[in-house]
């Protein structure tokens, strides 16, 4: 059975409330395409569009010279890696998984290096929390509890992605370590033949192109989930709380709005900060179509290039350059990166917990 066929049902029973409701199939729909021209399209498109443009002019060595020997020994990241962990942390969602997504497309990045970062580098950006957050939460909140919060867990998501992918990867004794994780794939590049017409389209344009295609994709996903929130706000059977809750897990921006409107003030910020480390199953949604976007790329690469490795060597094991290019982004699955947002938002709401249990009331915090 496709995923189309079964979601059907949930596919006819959204249908039949949009007939029957069709007045909070408005309201929803507006909420959240005014919701995206007005604070989403703004704020993300240009961080997309310079991040891609950085990345499309080599310039990511340049820029992360500074930050290499933090981002190097701490997280065993290569500059591009920690380019696109930098980025998620700057930008928001979902540029650090695009990031990673276009660099493992371009054989910047190894598997294993992609798939640890797909842990790690998905995150609201400070943009985000002290405008829009901190709007909606008291006066009395502490705004740098909130960064905190949602930032620190990266120290936890690396330890335990490191953990159980077992990266990086420890090479045997006499064994040269590849270099930022793409030897293989490095090695195998160099073999292609590419073609010259695919630089007719300028670095510019492409760039525009897909960022654009991604920032529809993202107002439509906006959209569809305002939507559904709409209708769980104006369900009279289903409890506030538990209303509010289900709107942050469903679409982490009016949720929140939510969740500060129905729950009292001691227990606003955790929720907050947990559902803004998740990013809403509308935000999962939005990073499942920005992986699903680089897979078609790779797709595409595949079969518009003439491939000259075509075999696999019995010695060593490595593949041919076709294999790696139709399954290099198999570690890319958007179940695991569910599993990393819970945890993202676990460990959210205990960081929080304990800072208010050990840190004085009168730290100087709220600013």
């Amino acid at each position: 059975m496709t995923d189309a066929s079964f979601c059907a049902p949930v596919f006819i029973l959204v249908f039949l409330l949009l007939l029957l409701f069709p007045q909070y199939s408005v309201e929803g729909a507006a909420d959240g395409l005014l919701l995206w021209f007005h604070t989403v399209l703004p704020a993300l498109a240009p961080a997309m569009i310079l991040t891609q443009l950085i990345l499309k002019s080599n310039g990511v060595t340049l820029l992360m010279h500074p930050f290499h020997p933090l981002l190097s020994h701490v997280f065993s990241l290569s500059d591009q890696g920690a380019f696109a962990l930098l980025g998620g942390m700057l930008c928001g969602y979902p540029v650090g998984p695009s990031l990673c997504s276009s660099l493992l497309t371009e054989q910047k990045l190894s598997r294993k290096e992609a798939a640890y970062l797909l842990a790690l580098c998905s995150y609201p950006s400070p943009m985000f929390l002290l405008g829009y957050v901190r709007q909606q939460l008291p006066e009395s909140s502490s705004c740098a509890l909130l960064l905190i919060s949602v930032y620190a867990p990266v120290f936890l998501l690396s330890a335990a992605a490191k953990k159980i992918l077992h990266y990086p990867k420890v090479c045997a004794p006499g064994q040269k370590a590849p270099q930022n994780g793409t030897d293989v794939l490095e090695k195998a590049f160099s073999q292609v033949s590419v073609q010259p017409e695919a630089r007719a389209v300028s670095v510019l344009d492409s760039v525009l192109y897909s960022v654009s295609d991604t920032m529809v994709l993202i107002g439509g996903y906006l959209m569809l989930f305002s939507i559904l929130v709409c209708f769980i706000r104006h369900a009279a059977w289903i409890p506030g709380p538990a209303a509010a809750l289900l709107c942050g897990i469903a679409e982490m921006t009016t949720g929140i709005r939510q969740i500060c409107q129905v729950f009292p003030p001691s227990i606003q910020l955790p929720l907050c900060a947990a559902a803004a480390s998740f990013g809403g199953i509308s935000g999962i949604f939005q990073v499942k179509s920005v992986l699903y976007q680089d897979s078609l790329s790779c797709d595409q690469q595949t079969h518009g290039q003439a491939l000259s490795v075509t075999s696999c060597d019995p010695q060593t094991g490595h593949r041919s350059f076709s294999d790696i290019q139709c399954n290099k982004n198999a570690g890319f699955d958007i179940r695991h990166y569910i599993g990393w947002k819970f945890l993202h938002a676990g460990f959210s709401v205990i960081i929080l917990t304990v800072l208010r249990q050990v840190l004085p009331l009168v730290f100087p915090l709220h600013w």
